[in-house]
């Protein structure tokens, strides 16, 4: 009886260990939320392509100093074209153009603006896999051509 009973644990064992193994694969872990926007399902009608292409200009207005002071030293300041007076370590490093990698508001500019890219390939991509028939197709290209311009 104890050697049917260890081939029983043996058996359930390696069957519990397979199930497990064999069991989970990428594609069952890869699935978004299905009540959560994702690429998958966002593009619906003309006010989803909208908020996309209201998305792009985001990425410019999250960031303060980005949209204000630090736009304006980046592109006048910097320039003959501008008076400028700089009182921040950060700034007076971009007035003598002793710029390296990891100088705060150029790491800020450019993780911007490639945010602000991205934003305006995914509407760009999306925008046509729109399901809506009422989303013609001459605003479905005005959408387009706004994310362009961007």
């Amino acid at each position: 009886m104890k050697r049917y009973s260890k081939r029983i644990k043996i058996l359930a064992v390696t069957l519990s260990l397979s199930v497990v193994l064999l069991s989970c694969n990428e594609s069952f872990l890869d699935k978004s939320p299905q009540d959560q926007p994702n690429p998958a399902n966002f593009f619906v009608n003309e006010t989803s392509a909208q908020n996309a292409n209201s998305a792009i200009y985001n990425f410019w207005l999250r960031d303060a100093r980005l949209h204000g002071r630090d736009l304006w030293i980046i592109l006048d300041a910097m320039t003959d074209d501008a008076n400028w007076r700089s009182n921040r370590a950060e700034s007076i490093q971009q007035e003598k153009w002793d710029i390296y990698p990891t100088h705060i508001p150029m790491v800020n500019y450019w993780t911007q603006v490639y945010r602000s890219i991205n934003a305006a390939n995914f509407s760009i991509e999306g925008i046509p896999t729109s399901t809506d028939a009422s989303f013609t197709d001459e605003k479905r290209a005005q959408y387009i051509a706004e994310a362009r311009f961007m």
